[in-house]
């Protein structure tokens, strides 16, 4: 079995958007915290154990494609607080003006944690300053495959062609 990874120079996965700034003082005076996300990309417990230690509602709402998220974002007036959304949809949203609100840095004291090299990646290719996003994940995507059972499977596929 062999197992290759594809990567682009840095495969940012996703990154988390936060609109408005994180959880901000009028989440919390309106209770609810409204959160858009690719389906599956937190644990069954998260909402129910956010809610519990917060005492904040969440709406959760998931959509199915890049092309989704833009088409809801780009229409205006979401009223997400928080987005989850790939690195290369930030360089349509920003341009485009009143979707995304600057970060505020203060509320933010682990940013300095951030990896350098993530940080540098996003504002030299969507976000000049790093003023609306930052990474939530960061990785490569692995291709893992059986080369018999595939070369069985697909007589005329020639593999090395793949590789």
């Amino acid at each position: 079995m062999k197992v290759f990874s594809l990567t682009a120079k840095f495969t940012l996965t996703s990154l988390l958007t936060l609109v408005v700034s994180l959880i901000t003082v009028p989440v919390f005076a309106a209770g609810t915290l409204n959160v858009y996300n690719w389906a599956e990309y937190i644990g069954e417990t998260t909402i129910a154990d956010f809610e519990k230690e917060f005492g904040i509602k969440v709406t959760y709402d998931n959509y199915d494609s890049v092309e989704t998220a833009d088409a809801k974002l780009l229409a205006g007036s979401s009223g997400y607080d928080v987005v989850s959304h790939s690195g290369s949809a930030i360089g349509r949203l920003i341009p485009a003006g009143n979707i995304l609100q600057p970060l505020d840095k203060s509320k933010l004291p682990n940013l300095k944690h951030m990896r350098t090299d993530v940080m540098g990646q996003l504002a030299s290719n969507w976000d000049e300053g790093n003023q609306y996003v930052i990474p939530f994940m960061w990785g490569t995507h692995g291709v893992t495959y059986n080369e018999e059972l595939v070369r069985v499977s697909c007589r005329m596929l020639q593999l090395a062609q793949w590789i």
